[in-house]
């Protein structure tokens, strides 16, 4: 299934970005590289057998994944920064808002990095089944979990 994320990437690099003499966003050639680093990671996990799959591929699935990469990448093909400086320097209290984003984001790293950590090391099918367990704990920590939550939502921002 990698290997046909990939070559779905490549397809789209060959038609797209080369049909259009290079795309003139950097932003849309960062996230192309990105999934296909991702794509490529995959690929290499899948061949040394380091992760086993519990259920067996959907390749319809893959095809999907590909599709909704494929249409954000596109978004963002038409995105100049200097279109958008203009709206970026008319906004008062940037630095603040910018200031407020970082400490919020790195807060919400802080509060689910246990969690993470505990969720990446050990049997990945026992950390499915122990999900609803560590749902639990994170919603007894009440308003901290909500604050985590609505920063981490705020990542794209």
């Amino acid at each position: 299934m990698a290997a046909l994320f990939c070559l779905g990437l490549l397809l789209y690099y060959f038609v797209v970005f080369r049909g259009r003499r290079g795309s003139r966003s950097g932003l849309a050639t960062l996230l192309w590289f990105m999934y296909l680093g991702l794509g490529c990671s995959s690929m290499f996990l899948a061949l040394t057998d380091v992760l086993a799959p519990i259920f067996p591929p959907d390749y319809a699935s893959a095809l999907f994944l590909l599709l909704c990469v494929l249409i954000s990448i596109s978004g963002f093909l038409a995105f100049r920064a200097q279109h958008v400086r203009h709206a970026i320097e008319a906004l008062r209290g940037q630095g603040l808002i910018e200031a407020l984003l970082v400490v919020s984001q790195a807060y919400a790293i802080v509060f689910f990095l246990p969690f993470a950590i505990g969720s990446l090391v050990g049997d990945a099918h026992q950390n499915r089944l122990d999900l609803a367990n560590k749902m639990e704990i994170m919603g007894s920590y009440g308003l901290f979990n909500t604050l985590a939550g609505a920063a981490s939502q705020l990542f794209g921002a």
